[in-house]
């Protein structure tokens, strides 16, 4: 095994680099001491580079696996002779990913259509707020929200509806209790 092949195994994979029992220039006492020895492992490369030509330079290499992810290097089908894939492999992270995209869409989606929904909910009770708890300019707001799709907004105006509503529904129990005890004092039910 020639200098240039050690180089390169011990760029791609730099955990060799720092096992027990392997040459470094340095002991490997923390995680800072072990970057250095493939730093000077780099520029050794520098140097001896030049001297293989049938090989594409170690520190391009290290550059091109350094610069985008494995995943990247597939959907673009660039591959270099250190990251060469499968062919089933590459179906696998394609069809991944398009499932992954198929199941975003599908929420965002279902999101979208169940703020419409909220959004709608929210200004049909305009007219039944009956206990007059929120205001027109509330409603008015919500509509304006619902129509140019302020997601937030929308969100923020349901929580204030709810919580107006909770109130009402409170409200409307105490006063049927009331009713419920002077019907009892009336001597009728």
């Amino acid at each position: 095994m020639d200098v240039s092949s050690l180089l390169s195994i011990s760029q791609s994979r730099p955990e060799l680099a720092t096992q027990p029992g392997r040459i470094t220039d340095e002991p490997s006492a923390s995680a800072s001491s072990n970057l250095q020895p493939l730093r000077n492992s780099q520029n050794h490369q520098k140097k001896t580079s030049s001297s293989s030509s049938n090989a594409e330079p170690v520190s391009n290499v290290a550059k091109q696996l350094a610069s985008k992810s494995n995943y990247q290097r597939i959907e673009e089908g660039n591959y270099t002779t250190i990251n060469r894939y499968p062919k089933e492999h590459i179906r696998q992270v394609f069809s991944k990913r398009v499932a992954h995209s198929a199941a975003e869409r599908g929420r965002r989606e279902r999101l979208k259509k169940a703020l419409q929904k909220l959004a709608e909910l929210m200004i049909a009770d305009r007219d039944e707020d009956l206990g007059g708890a929120l205001s027109s300019e509330f409603f008015e707001a919500g509509a304006l929200a619902a129509q140019t799709g302020n997601k937030a907004a929308i969100v923020e105006m349901a929580v204030e509806y709810i919580s107006s509503q909770r109130k009402t529904v409170v409200e409307m129990k105490s006063r049927l209790k009331e009713c419920q005890r002077l019907m009892v004092d009336k001597g009728g039910c």
